[in-house]
């Protein structure tokens, strides 16, 4: 506005020649003008998102020790005795943050977003509503717990939000098959049909691995969850439990994040889908590293044995596996279903 404002005053259309009529001490102050930082409104959701991030990072960053922990297990984060009560306090904020933002993020979609956009914003602050109310409940086994998971209504919440959480990863599959494409090329590792199917699947069948977590609370007791797990996440992962899912809730908590600066064309989709994939291996490997290695190899684990059998027989007594996976084939099935009835329905139309 200031070098518009010469031009017309000068009646010239070169800044340059404005610029020579000028005294040293007007070019002085131009320039002054000119380098002042622009005044670019930040929203209140931008600021708490940095916010977010920086208390994220704080309590994570010290952790970042690539290696082998006590178990002999491969790690980026190692969580075996690092963590402390200040740090796990700090995990548990920074996921209620996230909540908070992601929750802020769903109301910022505008109205006429596709289902893929929309999809995309609120299993993240779905997910991230479950991780939060789950790291702060007594199934984490630190003191830093803010309520028993097995009395009511927390017993009840735990469930109700476990159950919601995962029938978003149906839903999400759902759309890869049948919803529309638009500006699904927005969203990292999932711009195209299939891609979005096989990711969509690998969540909901990883969603599958974790729900025993919660299922104690309907199926098991208060005592025998002491006894038997308990002592394990004490005896050298102390809050490596509560950490791992904040990772994990940071990992889709950033996903919307990625999504919108691709919409918005501020990143290209090569660094986009490298800024996500790179996202996903670093904060969900562990988590996943220590979920296989416990599924398959218990024994490599000081008391894993033991915390297997449990989580075996909550998944034996809730028929979890036919459940989840037979759950995931329907979804599949009906989605197709969906896909043959809108082609006989466009083949009828043209015929007629």
């Amino acid at each position: 506005q200031a070098v518009e404002l010469l031009k017309t005053t000068y009646e010239t259309k070169s800044l340059w020649r404005s610029i020579r009529k000028l005294s040293l001490r007007n070019v002085y102050q131009l320039m002054v003008l000119k380098n002042r930082p622009k005044k670019v409104p930040v929203s209140m959701h931008s600021r708490l998102c940095l916010v977010t991030l920086g208390v994220f990072l704080t309590a994570l960053l010290p952790l970042f020790s690539p290696g082998r922990d006590t178990n002999g297990l491969r790690t980026i984060f190692n969580l075996s005795g690092h963590n402390t009560p200040i740090t796990l306090r700090q995990m548990q904020l920074a996921s209620w943050l996230m909540t908070l933002t992601g929750a802020l993020g769903v109301l910022r979609i505008p109205p006429r977003s596709p289902p893929c956009r929309r999809l995309l914003f609120q299993s993240s602050a779905v997910c991230g509503l479950f991780i939060s109310v789950y790291t702060s409940s007594s199934l984490t086994g630190t003191p830093q717990a803010l309520f028993d998971a097995f009395s009511f209504p927390w017993n009840v919440i735990i469930l109700g939000l476990s159950l919601w959480n995962w029938s978003f990863f149906f839903r999400l599959i759902d759309d890869a098959v049948v919803g529309t494409m638009r500006n699904r090329d927005s969203i990292p590792l999932a711009e195209t049909r299939v891609p979005s199917v096989i990711l969509f699947i690998a969540f909901a069948v990883m969603a599958s691995f974790f729900n025993p977590l919660t299922l104690p609370v309907a199926v098991s007791d208060r005592a025998r969850y002491n006894a038997q797990v308990v002592p394990y996440i004490l005896n050298g992962y102390e809050g490596g439990q509560l950490s791992l899912f904040v990772a994990v809730q940071a990992a889709l908590w950033l996903a919307p994040f990625i999504a919108t600066l691709l919409f918005e064309k501020k990143i290209k989709p090569a660094k986009a889908r490298l800024f996500a994939g790179l996202t996903m291996f670093l904060l969900l490997f562990d988590g996943v590293s220590y979920a296989l290695t416990g599924l398959f190899f218990p024994s490599r684990i000081v008391g894993g044995t033991d915390v297997l059998a449990y989580f075996d027989m909550i998944v034996q007594k809730c028929y979890l596996n036919y459940v989840s996976f037979g759950l995931i084939f329907l979804t599949l099935l009906n989605a197709m279903r969906k896909v043959w009835l809108e082609k006989f329905k466009k083949t009828n139309a043209t015929l007629s």
